[in-house]
């Protein structure tokens, strides 16, 4: 991977990078962020009946850094 081709994906609510599985995330590649960003709104679409959130971020998006 190019290190001048590195993604995050981006917390809107929060003003942050996004964390999935304890893992915050950033440095990735524009595929791996693409797919994650996915996962991450998929995962608040499906959020457990209990109302807890699956991801720290309500609205996500891709940020190049």
């Amino acid at each position: 991977m190019d290190p001048a081709d590195q993604w995050l994906v981006y917390d809107e609510v929060a003003g942050v990078p996004a964390e999935r599985d304890g893992k915050i995330l950033v440095g990735l590649s524009r595929e791996a962020a693409e797919r994650l960003a996915l996962v991450c709104r998929q995962s608040l679409a499906h959020a457990d009946d209990e109302g807890t959130e699956l991801v720290s971020a309500s609205l996500v998006r891709l940020q190049r850094l």
